[in-house]
């Protein structure tokens, strides 16, 4: 990636659905959004001189290019009507469902499924004129699954990667979206294919060649004489930002202050989620009234956060599980609060990490049960700012990585989650020597070191299939 070339063409570019910043009236500083992996990542990118595409929210907003801390950000507008079909119709109505193993049934229309490739088309196009002669493209989540082929089309030149966030649904699943081929085809329009869990890679592999009858060896596809490697990429955290605001006085103070309102409460459990079926919060309501009931948590000296954060725009789905959830808690605390002192204490709103770390440090035990296969990146958050190794997590089996000194659960189990729970929380206070061995691997595979994984492979020179020696395979970094 050598050269004369504009000041203007980037290197490096990113390309999601949301820029990584938040921008309102005063300032635009870095977003913090639950569950949301491109949010964390604009620091790493600006390390590395990189431009960003992305929408920056609301309707018609400016398409003006801007700067935040070294960031180069351009903004892609949506129209009205692309908000409503695209944004709330094809991505969250018909892909989300369906990548969350179905945990809601997806709708799918044809007006969505055009506006979802006008849309992408749009960041293809943008993307093309952006990015330098022989450069990276970086694409993100389900969003924009149809970019890396789009742009394929218009800049063969480039190198281009594909990373997907949020889980990828079994093969059985994944057969159910009328544009299964149409999707296919536009991932594997990238060079390097990232998806969170082993499992997921599989997935993708068996696809390729199922649906689209094309040749797989090992971890890759070859289609129209390139070879696209997919492999396990799960997003990290910024362990050492985490661990300076656990150990900031006045975090700790906010920490102290948290504990003090629970009244008193031996064991505090705490659930930071998305607004999502996905995320397993009523499973985990369930299973915490059932504990209740049967006296294995004492109402007394027991007390659940549940921190549900708005995820993205309002929906019908969306506001049927808000309406199922607030039902829940409610019921809950009538059954077994008394007064000054219930047994939950729910939060709808998404706060940011500083308040965060600060629940963390109050937590006895964090609760993190997403129903299917993505990275429990609020778990690394936890385990991340314990750094007394004494608090417990309880860890759906289905996240992408197994970390050792944890309580990995089926959340599908009832049992076996009420038993998780009741264990864990008969646990706290005890130090462990496998959490500080997980805190030390968090610091060591960290964000910044995640997107030099990544990058490295995708700028490795490609296979081709006409066997010139100059070109070499790709292998996933283990």
């Amino acid at each position: 990636m050598t050269g004369s070339r504009s000041p203007d063409l980037h290197d490096l570019v990113v390309v999601s659905h949301r820029l990584p910043v938040t921008v309102d009236d005063t300032q635009p500083r870095w977003a913090d959004r639950i569950g949301d992996g491109t949010a964390t990542l604009g620091p790493a990118v600006a390390a590395r001189g990189g431009a960003w595409l992305g929408w920056a929210g609301g309707v018609n907003a400016s398409t003006a290019w801007f700067e935040h801390e070294g960031l180069r950000l351009h903004p892609v507008g949506l129209s009205h009507s692309d908000v409503l079909d695209y944004e709330r119709g094809y991505c969250a109505a018909s892909l989300a469902p369906l990548y969350q193993g179905r945990v809601e049934t997806p709708e799918f229309r044809d007006q969505w499924r055009v506006a979802y490739q006008r849309v992408n088309q749009r960041f293809a196009d943008a993307a093309a004129a952006l990015a330098a002669p022989g450069g990276i493209v970086w694409v993100h989540d389900y969003h924009l699954q149809a970019v890396p082929a789009l742009l394929r089309r218009r800049r063969p030149d480039l190198r281009i990667g594909m990373s997907l966030h949020a889980p990828f649904p079994p093969a059985e699943l994944f057969v159910q979206l009328p544009t299964r081929a149409q999707t296919l085809h536009g991932l594997l329009g990238a060079d390097l294919i990232g998806v969170p869990h082993p499992r997921a890679a599989a997935t993708v592999l068996e696809l390729a060649g199922h649906l689209l009858q094309l040749a797989v060896r090992d971890d890759a596809v070859t289609i129209e004489g390139r070879r696209v490697t997919v492999g396990s990429y799960p997003l990290s955290i910024d362990a050492a930002a985490i661990e300076l605001l656990a150990a900031d006085p006045s975090v700790r103070a906010r920490a102290t202050g948290i504990r003090a309102k629970l009244h008193g409460a031996r064991t505090a459990l705490l659930a930071v989620n998305r607004l999502d079926p996905a995320e397993g919060i009523e499973q985990c309501l369930d299973a915490y009234a059932t504990l209740l009931g049967t006296g294995r948590l004492d109402p007394d000296r027991t007390v659940l956060v549940e921190v549900a954060a708005p995820d993205g725009p309002d929906t019908t789905r969306r506001e049927r599980v808000r309406a199922r959830i607030d039902r829940r808690v409610a019921q809950i605390n009538g059954e077994h609060a008394r007064v000054g002192h219930p047994v939950i204490h729910y939060l709808r709103r998404s706060p940011p990490l500083r308040e965060r770390v600060a629940l963390y440090l109050a937590a006895d035990v964090l609760l993190a049960t997403p129903l299917s296969a993505g990275t429990a990146t609020t778990a690394k958050e936890f385990l991340a700012a314990r750094t007394d190794d004494t608090a417990r997590l309880v860890l759906s089996e289905f996240t992408a990585e197994r970390l050792p000194g944890v309580t990995s659960v089926n959340p599908h189990d009832p049992d076996a989650l009420l038993d998780a729970i009741a264990a864990a929380a008969a646990e706290t206070g005890i130090r462990s020597a496998n959490l500080s061995a997980t805190r030390q691997r968090l610091h060591s595979q960290d964000m910044d070191s995640w997107v030099g994984r990544f990058l490295h492979a995708l700028a490795a020179p490609p296979l081709r299939t006409d066997g010139d020696p100059r070109y070499v395979a790709i292998g996933t970094p283990h």
